[in-house]
């Protein structure tokens, strides 16, 4: 990771989202950006662009206590989603970071992961003892959910928790169940940092997630977002998540 860009309104989740955003920039030894997005161009922006960077590095200096390197704060106007992905691309982000999204904020989310090219992460406060989870559909080649999982709980001294939900849809065959129950067992051997590898049965990915994530208290939930798609992800927002968030793109079909 070398670039990690977080999107800002000022406001006290962003903070949170600055403060996460700088302890895994110093941990994975990347330059922290900052955007913030105006709805629409300002004439102040305009003429004098200086001045609102300047109050944005104030804001980050007082309510988050993290400096800000020169040539790190961008302004854009237009669309969030839209400007901030462009300026992800612009800076080649490997990690975007938003603030813990209130229910007006989420479509704002929803909309920067439905054509993401890069890592999002919805940002709570830390909760320094917590696992961090990586919930799975174990469909996916490589398991990248579980891979980034372990690397992130590396880089914060943390373990693993996987979690697979089977939902319901009528009968489910005893043999798939045990092969699931499998590969399970297996990743637990295959990646020493998996504390447990839970199988759990519930009509809403969300919920099976939450309920072990708020079992294992943990710090942060790891789950895969493919194009068009990311109901798992709305259903967590939309429970006004008291822990981070952490969608990684899945590109192509499963396996």
């Amino acid at each position: 990771m070398r670039r990690v860009l977080v999107g800002v309104s000022l406001g006290p989740r962003c903070a949170v989202a600055v403060r996460r955003a700088h302890a895994l920039a110093e941990r994975f030894r990347a330059s922290l950006h900052i955007v913030h997005v105006l709805p629409r161009a300002t004439p102040a922006l305009a003429q004098n662009p200086t001045v609102m960077e300047e109050v944005i590095r104030r804001w980050t200096r007082t309510e988050a206590a993290v400096e800000l390197d020169s040539d790190t704060v961008h302004l854009e106007s237009g669309p969030p989603a839209f400007r901030i992905e462009e300026v992800a691309k612009q800076i080649r982000a490997d990690l975007v970071v938003l603030g813990s999204t209130a229910r007006h904020g989420l479509g704002t989310t929803l909309a920067l992961t439905a054509f993401m090219s890069r890592a999002v992460l919805v940002a709570s406060t830390e909760r320094p003892t917590g696992d961090v989870i990586a919930a799975t559909d174990l469909e996916t080649n490589g398991f990248p959910v579980v891979k980034c999982a372990v690397r992130v709980a590396a880089a914060l001294g943390r373990k693993v928790t996987v979690v697979h939900n089977v939902a319901p849809r009528g009968s489910t065959a005893a043999g798939t169940l045990a092969d699931r129950m499998r590969y399970l067992e297996g990743l637990a051997h295959e990646f020493p940092r998996l504390r447990a590898a839970n199988l759990a049965r519930s009509t809403s990915n969300a919920e099976a997630v939450d309920e072990i994530a708020s079992a294992r208290d943990a710090d942060i939930v790891v789950l895969g977002v493919r194009a068009g798609r990311g109901h798992t992800l709305a259903g967590l927002l939309d429970r006004e998540p008291s822990r981070s968030v952490l969608a990684i793109p899945i590109v192509g079909s499963s396996s």
